[in-house]
């Protein structure tokens, strides 16, 4: 190979190592799926794979009961135009000690981190800031409204979003999984659908 032209490859290559460092994650590491279906599997594949216990199934989402790291989840698939397009975990964990949501979130962050490698980071998104300086009560302001705590890692073909927030004195944490490529699909279908129900 003449010089110019492994130059031109080096160039290449550090250009997309360095696109793959801004996306907050490891390229190779990309899930390209959730839990083990890639995106665009048909419903009817998924159903036929899954090993979780099914919940029910309705409007393009199908949802399984499983448990990750010791907490109860549901497992929910979305599909737009028989189509995987996205995968939540929602958490079921219920506290009294409110904290303990954040302890949840850090250790669930934390396996994610040992799996999928460095995040964008995780942002505390203050609406109100009455207890910002008191951590013992962050658990509380979540469940107001007042916080979220998000962290995100993205790939090539996968956003992946783990979010801890609330309204209403509840607090709820959830891990999405989404399709870059199938993302104007998802966002048409929706617009589809408000405009429908105005």
């Amino acid at each position: 190979m003449k010089k110019p032209a492994r130059l031109a490859m080096a160039v290449i290559v550090l250009i997309v190592l360095s696109h793959s460092q801004s996306l907050g994650g490891d390229y190779t590491k990309d899930p390209r799926g959730f839990r083990g279906h890639t995106w665009g599997t048909s419903e009817e594949e998924v159903m036929e794979n899954e090993g979780w216990e099914l919940v029910g199934a309705k409007d393009g989402r199908v949802a399984y009961k499983g448990e990750i790291a010791g907490l109860p989840v549901l497992a929910t698939y979305v599909f737009v135009q028989d189509k995987l397009v996205k995968g939540i975990y929602f958490f079921l964990q219920q506290h009294t000690n409110l904290n303990l949501y954040l302890d949840d979130f850090y250790r669930i962050r934390d396996l994610l981190f040992e799996k999928y490698g460095a995040s964008t980071g995780t942002q505390m998104l203050w609406n109100w800031d009455l207890y910002k300086k008191d951590k013992a009560k962050w658990g509380f302001a979540i469940s107001r409204g007042d916080l979220a705590v998000v962290t995100r890692w993205g790939f090539l073909d996968t956003e992946i979003t783990l979010m801890l927030h609330g309204d209403n004195f509840e607090v709820r944490m959830d891990l999405e999984y989404a399709s870059k490529g199938f993302a104007p699909l998802l966002e048409d279908t929706s617009k589809q659908q408000s405009l429908k129900n105005l």
